[in-house]
């Protein structure tokens, strides 16, 4: 990333200017600078910091070039004083105050600081602070410092102020923040106050008050003690170290940066959720600690986790962690608690595989990483299928390489990768575990020629399939199964035919989907007898009546019929004759439509229906045209011939030309009718009902109507025969 790019980014983090502050736009001129604009509209040359404050797009406070016709908004008088620094990244618990109150408050990002202000870091916590001259200073776990901000030296030397009471404080002095003699930090810690310009610094203070000055960069460092004295130069990968009332020693160096081991791997594969990433790297003989810290950015920002382990340890492990990319830098801690320059980063690539389970069954969620960690490897269930990303082939322990294999065996399997290049990339384990499948009773049985209820039960200590079905071999047709209504969690029951030439024994697969590839579950056994052989042990199951064995069905048709409009009808309006008077229609017309029903259960369900009659005047001979539209409720019993009724309302119309106008008035019907199933998926339908609407001159009147359908079921599953 660019000094600029970066430069940039930490500006967009910065305090957005206050909102209740009057602005105007002013329109840059050929010569103008910040400096020459601040003395224009504020009187002085230093309020250059007001024109960047509102306008971050310009980045630091550097001098730059303005181009003639840039537009800026600026405050129309001076806003209240700017913060001092900002918390722009916060992890875990981190806590700030101001000096006038004793109450602490959550730190999180966008807060703004001002002098005396203090940040605390808790246990395992981390924070960023940037500064208005965008240096930021880093601090560790169990961290406080307080805020003073920039102030003027008499040497009009430009300095950024913070006290260190306790902790660890990383400095990162912006090179574009000014000339090395314009800028600088100074930190007071309990022992010593020390002095950088530019470049990276970690300051230290132990328990007993001791600091520790380490110059990690190229800047310039100095130290003191608090109780005045000689400054001591600190030099590049240098340390010095400062007790309290003592004088600073002198600088030695700092143990060497450890190198990483490029032969350990940099990609890494998870199954859907979290994972881990590993590094090695080279012993060194100063070291009695390595800290390794894990960040998101390659400058160390959003540190997702830091830890130090003993001198004999060479690896790490970061555990749970999401799916991305990952920067890992590793630093050498000697015997006197000086800590080297950190090593370069090194990019670690967590790629996640998904887990395409049978039947979109649910992986088990594990939110606290201490309980994930301690779950062990992901249970999945048997036919559960990876879904590998591009760039990568995985295979199941010795299998083949394949984007998209399956776990086709119970127990505990590794899951190994390889890039594009052949790279190997470390895997992760899985137990497979398989489902149970069996019959709810000792045997379902079917008796040939007719429809009986088959039941069963999925057990397994993963979550169960959200979706399956089930098919049959030649001689069965089978629906679609139903879980949970009326039924014991886990249990599903499903309707059989067993054809007249079905065998006497057979078996029903249990089936589920994983990434697009069918996946068997288990078998149901079945029995097929002939009706004369059935004696009043043997439990048939009738045509299903029970509510959702057959759920969110839908069925479509057209009808036909015949409508005896009313002789006293007030399907009338004068104002659009042009006759004499108001006439009645013919006895009886022809009627025909569409209808749309949705059975939600096999009981009850919605229906739709527009259906038109052509018709004429009884006198007049005057051609009319009748239109209907109406909604209902059905109730059925879901046998192969099912009785239905129905109520419901809507309207009815006519456009009577020159005899009756046009008119449309609103009608309540009910009535019933019978289903006679010609197959699974179609229907003859008989329906007679009575329309009532608004009677002429009053009251109400009668429209019967009786009409023959055919009608088209859609949403039951046919299984597929073998």
């Amino acid at each position: 990333m660019s000094i600029w790019l970066s430069t940039a980014l930490t500006a967009a983090l910065l305090a957005a200017p206050d909102p209740s502050v009057e602005t105007f736009e002013y329109t840059i001129q050929k010569g103008d600078s910040c400096a020459k604009i601040a003395k224009s509209v504020y009187g002085d040359r230093k309020h250059h910091e007001v024109i960047h404050q509102y306008n971050r797009w310009l980045g630091p406070t550097l001098p730059h070039h303005l181009e003639e016709g840039q537009v800026l908004v600026l405050p129309k008088s001076l806003p209240p004083a700017l913060p001092d620094a900002e918390v722009t990244a916060a992890r875990r618990k981190v806590e700030a105050k101001p000096p006038e109150k004793p109450e602490w408050k959550k730190a999180s990002p966008g807060l703004d600081l001002y002098r005396g202000w203090r940040v605390n870091t808790q246990e395992r916590a981390s924070a960023e602070i940037t500064f208005r001259d965008y240096s930021r200073i880093e601090l560790r776990e169990n961290t406080l410092v307080i805020i003073y901000g920039g102030s003027r030296t008499r040497a009009r030397r430009k300095t950024t102020e913070a006290t260190l009471d306790r902790g660890a404080m990383r400095t990162r002095l912006a090179a574009y923040a000014g000339k090395p003699k314009d800028s600088a930090v100074t930190v007071t810690t309990p022992s010593a106050v020390a002095e950088f310009d530019g470049g990276s610094t970690l300051v230290t203070v132990d328990p007993e008050g001791t600091s520790r000055v380490a110059n990690h960069g190229e800047g310039k460092a100095s130290v003191r003690s608090k109780k005045g004295g000689k400054r001591v130069k600190v030099g590049s990968k240098m340390g010095s170290k400062v007790k309290k009332g003592a004088k600073p020693t002198k600088p030695k160096p700092l143990p060497p940066t450890p190198q990483w081991d490029k032969r350990a791997p940099a990609i890494f594969v998870a199954p859907s959720g979290s994972g881990t990433v590993t590094g090695r790297w080279t012993p060194s003989d100063e070291a009695k600690s390595y800290r390794v810290e894990i960040s998101r950015q390659a400058d160390g920002r959003e540190m997702v986790s830091s830890q130090t382990v003993p001198g004999t340890i060479t690896e790490f492990e970061g555990k749970q962690l999401a799916p991305g990319d990952y920067y890992i830098s590793i630093a050498a801690i000697d015997d006197d608690s000086f800590e080297s320059p950190p090593s370069a980063p090194v990019k670690l690539s967590l790629v996640s595989v998904p887990l395409l389970t049978p039947g979109a069954a649910p992986l088990p969620a594990l939110d606290d990483p201490d309980a994930a960690a301690a779950a062990g490897p992901t249970e999945v269930p048997r036919g559960t299928r990876l879904d590998v990303p591009r760039g990568l082939q995985c295979r199941v322990d010795d299998g083949e390489l394949s984007r998209s294999p399956m776990l086709r065996d119970a127990g505990e399997h590794t899951v190994t990768c390889v890039t594009e290049d052949d790279v190997a990339v470390p895997g992760f384990t899985v137990v497979v575990v398989d489902y149970q499948i069996a019959a709810a009773a000792e045997a379902s049985t079917a008796v040939r020629g007719k429809t009986a209820l088959a039941s069963f039960s999925v057990d397994a200590s993963v979550p169960l399939p959200r979706r399956l079905w089930v098919e049959a071999p030649e001689g069965f047709l089978v629906a679609a199964p139903v879980k949970g209504i009326g039924l014991d969690e886990g249990t599903w029951s499903v309707r059989v035919h067993a054809d007249r030439d079905a065998p006497d024994e057979a078996s029903l697969f249990v089936m589920a989907d994983a990434g697009g590839e069918k996946v068997q579950l288990g078998t149901v056994p079945l029995s097929v007898v002939d009706p004369k052989d059935v004696t009043p042990e043997t439990k048939v199951e009738p045509e299903p009546a029970a509510e959702g064995r057959e759920l969110h069905i839908v069925e479509t048709g057209v009808l036909g019929g015949a409508i005896f409009p009313a002789s006293d009808h007030d399907l009338y309006q004068e104002r659009f004759a042009r006759s004499l008077g108001y006439e009645s229609l013919n006895v009886a017309a022809p009627t025909f439509g569409f209808r749309l029903g949705y059975y939600p259960i096999r009981w009850v369900g919605l229906e739709l229906e527009n259906t038109m009659a052509p018709t004429a005047t009884r006198d007049t001979g005057e051609d009319s045209l009748l239109f209907a539209v109406r909604g209902h409720i059905v109730g059925q019993l879901p046998w192969r011939i099912t009785p239905t009724l129905h109520v419901g309302g809507g309207a009815l119309g006519a456009n009577g030309g020159a005899a009756l106008g046009r008119d449309i008035d609103a009608g309540f019907h009910f009535g019933g009718g019978v289903k006679f199933y010609i197959t699974r998926w179609a229907m003859l339908r008989l329906d007679a009902r009575d329309t009532m609407t608004e009677a002429f001159g009053g009251g109400l009147t009668h429209s019967p109507e009786v009409t023959l359908g055919f009608s088209a079921v859609l949403g039951r599953r046919s299984a597929k025969k073998e």
